[in-house]
């Protein structure tokens, strides 16, 4: 006889009923879409699940606890072989669909699965199985029912093991004889699942059902068992606090395995020894300062430890394996790493947290040295102004000679020779015009035109000049990857390093960025600043740090450095997390802690108080590099000065001018005069 679903006003619902008759083709068709409607024959009952008062009373209470406080959720109904207690929850299922909780909403879908089945279906149609098993990936909420009911849960935990273990936020609910309780609840496949409820019946045609939940750290800082003591059918339902508790509130002197590198301000550490993968010891850093203070607020210890390679991690070639902290993370053998830049890459073999701070690419040079006072009169305007004003005066006074020799021929009178017109617009940019302007009106016009010129060429040079004069000049600086590469001979380079800052420069499709990398020169910091110091060279690297090591080591007490950090920043990536093992489940707990600790402002907080500390304990121990204060002792023209020289360099201007004008015309005289004697002869 067959049982057929009736949902009204539902949509994207689906019930797929995985049976032994070639149970994938049907799970196939099933998923082409949500809103396809599976109907089957109700699973008959088994030897294995009589009908009695318990097994109803086990089902009733696990389908109040799904409409009371998984309405919303994805639901999975497991089973290892036909059962009428699954053909029972299918029931209450519809009930629950058709009249959800009124303050719940609706649930998003059920499956039901008969394990035995799928596992003897190909490999190809199981992987398509659990691959839509979950739902959707947006599915905020996820449940599965599991009956333990006829003993054989070896398959349902192998079936289980995959899905589960990277999904630890699914709520477990299992139904199962009263013995088998806490080694279901403690089975490996359950490692990182946050919450379990195991229901077990007491006796035959018993009313009373027994409630045991799953701690994460409740046993010393291990996963434990949690009875909650046993339930009557004439009871209230356990509250959803007391079914699905916060884990993370306690954590119960857990021990975590954290492995990291050191990169001051974020981690500082000494190693115990020089074993690869050794215990460390950490130093005041911000990594340990968010630590610190989260184990002390929810009691937890924890180990951290160096890589066993010494490196951030880099995928191994073709073998889908990771090196360094990545690798550690990608084989379980830590739960969390502090300080690892999140990539693409790295997001298929592990999880992040969410990023706590930005720390770009920058360029660290030399200051710009300071130009020659002698070219300060030019500096004003650039080369391009200065061509301009140039060609402009001789463009003027070659007009102005056109425009004379034109009046003349037609209205006769004075005219200009080409070295007066030439002079003529180089007199009133110098503003010592000649006592008899031109007769020609025309020519009049032209020069009234070119001394409102003049008079804003003027102001603009003398206004830059004082500034110029106040203010020495300097070389321009290195800012980007653009300065790098159009400076002429000008070098750069990097530290050595196998993370995130290698990948940046190896996977980048930008141009600049890969003229960068070619020409990248890799050593130790100290080669670097001292490449640095002795000018032509630009050192990248993170913001945070090269601050730090500026601050701590190349700054005299004084505050002044021989070094100058690029205004540009390269962010890439987002900035920095922790990276987790997959499946973690104290994911989100970091997560949320380190949004917590962002909003009250103890991150930036902590990060200025690291470095301050270290410059303060690195001066104190001596260990600053020797700077020699190039600038210091240089005396610097006032705005009273500037005063004084405006008129000095004008009639040195105005000098060189008529030296330049005697020389030029002495010659065409002498040449004149001669020429004027022989045709008299």
């Amino acid at each position: 006889m067959a049982m057929q679903f009736t949902l009204r006003n539902i949509k994207h619902i689906l019930i797929l009923t995985i049976l032994v008759e070639n149970p994938f083709l049907e799970a196939q068709a099933a998923f082409r879409s949500k809103r396809d409607l599976v109907t089957r024959p109700a699973l008959s009952r088994s030897p294995g699940h009589p009908g009695d008062r318990g097994t109803e009373l086990a089902s009733e209470l696990v389908a109040r606890t799904v409409n009371d406080y998984l309405s919303s959720c994805h639901l999975v109904l497991m089973t290892s072989r036909r059962s009428d207690l699954l053909e029972s929850l299918l029931r209450k299922a519809e009930s629950i669909v058709e009249n959800p909780h009124p303050r719940r909403g609706l649930r998003m879908g059920t499956v039901a699965v008969q394990v035995e089945s799928a596992m003897a279906a190909a490999p190809s149609s199981r992987t398509a199985l659990l691959q839509g098993l979950w739902g959707a990936a947006d599915v905020s909420c996820r449940a599965i029912v599991v009956d333990l009911m006829d003993g054989n849960d070896r398959s349902v935990f192998r079936f289980l093991e995959a899905g589960l273990s990277e999904r630890p936020k699914i709520r477990v609910l299992m139904l199962g004889p009263e013995k088998g309780a806490a080694s279901s609840l403690l089975h490996p496949a359950l490692k990182n699942s946050i919450s379990a409820v195991y229901f077990s019946v007491v006796g035959t045609n018993s009313s009373w059902i027994e409630v045991v939940r799953r701690c994460l750290y409740c046993r010393g800082g291990e996963a434990g068992v949690e009875p909650l003591g046993p339930w009557h059918s004439r009871e209230a339902m356990p509250t959803e606090e007391a079914l699905f508790p916060d884990e993370f509130r306690n954590f119960y002197g857990h021990r975590f395995r954290v492995v990291t590198l050191r990169y001051f301000p974020f981690i500082e550490y000494t190693r115990e020894s020089d074993a690869p993968g050794s215990k460390v010891s950490p130093r005041d850093c911000l990594d340990l300062r968010i630590l610190s203070s989260l184990a002390s607020r929810n009691n937890f210890t924890f180990e951290i430890r160096e890589p066993l390679d010494g490196e951030w991690g880099v995928p191994r070639a073709d073998t889908g394996n990771w090196s360094g902290s990545v690798g550690t993370l990608q084989h379980d053998l830590a739960d969390f790493s502090m300080n690892l830049t999140p990539t693409r890459e790295r997001f298929r073999v592990i999880q992040f947290s969410r990023v706590y701070v930005s720390d770009p690419y920058v360029l660290v040079s030399a200051k710009p040295g300071i130009l020659p006072p002698i070219f300060a009169i030019v500096r004003p305007f650039t080369a391009d102004v200065w061509s301009s004003v140039a060609g402009c005066t001789l463009l003027t006074g070659v007009v102005l000679w056109v425009l004379m020799w034109a009046w003349r021929r037609v209205f006769g009178g004075r005219g200009f020779k080409l070295s007066d017109a030439l002079m003529y617009p180089c007199s009133l940019l110098l503003e010592d015009p000649p006592y008899e302007p031109p007769s020609a009106s025309s020519a009049r016009v032209l020069l009234g035109w070119w001394l409102v010129a003049c008079v804003v060429i003027g102001t603009a040079y003398r206004s830059s000049l004082v500034a110029f004069l106040t203010v020495e000049g300097k070389t321009p600086p290195i800012n980007s990857f653009d300065d790098l590469v159009k400076r002429p001979g000008w070098r750069w380079g990097m530290k050595p390093s196998t993370g995130s800052f290698f990948a940046y420069f190896n996977s980048s499709k930008d141009p600049t960025t890969q003229l960068v990398n070619k020409g990248m020169e890799v050593d130790d910091l100290e080669g670097q600043m001292k490449k640095v110091m002795a000018g032509g060279y630009s050192f990248v690297s993170t913001k945070l740090y090269s601050r730090s090591v500026i601050a701590s080591q190349y700054t005299d007490s004084r505050g002044y450095t021989p070094f100058y950090t690029g205004t540009r920043e390269y962010h890439h990536p987002p900035g920095n997390s922790w990276g987790v093992r997959r499946g973690g489940p104290f994911l989100d707990y970091l997560s949320t802690k380190k949004l917590q600790l962002i909003e009250a402002g103890l991150i930036n907080y902590w990060l200025d108080d690291v470095i301050r500390t270290n410059v303060r304990e690195t001066r104190a121990k001596g260990k600053q590099q020797t700077i020699a204060a190039q600038d210091q002792g240089r005396v610097v023209l006032g705005s009273h000065h500037a005063g004084r020289l405006l008129p000095s360099s004008r009639h040195s201007v105005a000098l060189c001018t008529l030296l330049l004008e005697a020389l030029t015309e002495a010659p065409f005289a002498g040449l004149l005069k001669g020429c004027q004697e022989t045709f008299a002869a």
